[in-house]
């Protein structure tokens, strides 16, 4: 199998759905809060207002009753060099590893950052299963990250994504924004989502970038998993996502992310 030692990785996120009861939640995230404080001192808290909405007489109303919840994220490293962190909310827990352009860090990385960390945010929530795993690479595709394939303002990406290759018109007059959203089944032991979506994140000095994001997930409706068994899923949804990664280049962007094999 072919890896490559610089994809235009700029994170890697590793989520689980989970239910907790709201009281019990906000009473254990204080004690989550010490347990954390100093490898992620960083803590931002989060207020989410749900609110119902009916329809009446083809025109919208809105219900009086509203839901609040809470996330908070813990950091290391101030917002502008992060490192790793940690989000919880009642019904979700993420660990998210940020890289940088030249430096994606890797998977590694992050089954070590899981490894010493969900053990403890299990036992402090004292969960024992989930709905199942969610696996997330952020691209970043610019200048910055791919400058043979940029100039001035202008991103060449029929040079860069394959499915831009045959596109009914001349590469040179594609401009943004560029965007797709694709979804796919992957039948087997474990029934996987892929998914691959591209977006326009806006200009960074004046230059185009994109936001292409590679997305594993085992997580469905009633589904319960062991906490043992998140760490065979894991690999599972990395391993789906290694191998969708090159349909999504063109050979010359492949090569530029520096590739070798790997037994």
């Amino acid at each position: 199998m072919t890896k490559y030692r610089k994809p235009p990785i700029i994170e890697r996120a590793f989520s689980m759905g989970v239910q907790i009861e709201e009281e019990f939640f906000v009473r254990h995230a204080e004690i989550w809060k010490q347990c954390v404080k100093q490898d992620l001192p960083e803590l931002e808290t989060i207020t989410m207002w749900q609110i119902a909405v009916t329809e009446k007489d083809g025109m919208p109303q809105i219900d009086n009753t509203q839901q609040m919840s809470i996330r908070q994220r813990f950091w290391k490293g101030k917002k502008q060099n992060r490192d790793r962190g940690i989000q919880i909310r009642k019904d979700r827990v993420a660990f998210n590893l940020i890289g940088s352009p030249g430096n994606p860090r890797s998977f590694e990385d992050l089954q070590t950052f899981i490894n010493e960390w969900q053990p403890k945010w299990a036992s402090c929530f004292e969960v024992k299963c989930v709905s199942g795993i969610t696996l997330e690479y952020v691209n970043i595709i610019s200048a910055t990250t791919m400058p043979a394939f940029a100039s001035q303002n202008k991103i060449d990406i029929a040079n860069v994504l394959s499915c831009y290759l045959n596109v009914p018109a001349p590469a040179k007059t594609l401009i943004p924004p560029y965007s797709f959203h694709v979804n796919a089944l992957i039948e087997g032991d474990i029934p996987l989502i892929f998914t691959a979506q591209l977006n326009n994140v806006g200009k960074t000095n004046q230059q185009v970038e994109l936001r292409l994001l590679f997305k594993a997930t085992t997580e469905a409706p009633g589904r319960s998993v062991s906490l043992d068994q998140t760490a065979s899923e894991l690999k599972y949804a990395h391993g789906i996502i290694l191998q969708k990664f090159p349909a999504f280049f063109t050979p010359q962007a492949l090569k530029s992310f520096d590739p070798y094999d790997c037994a």
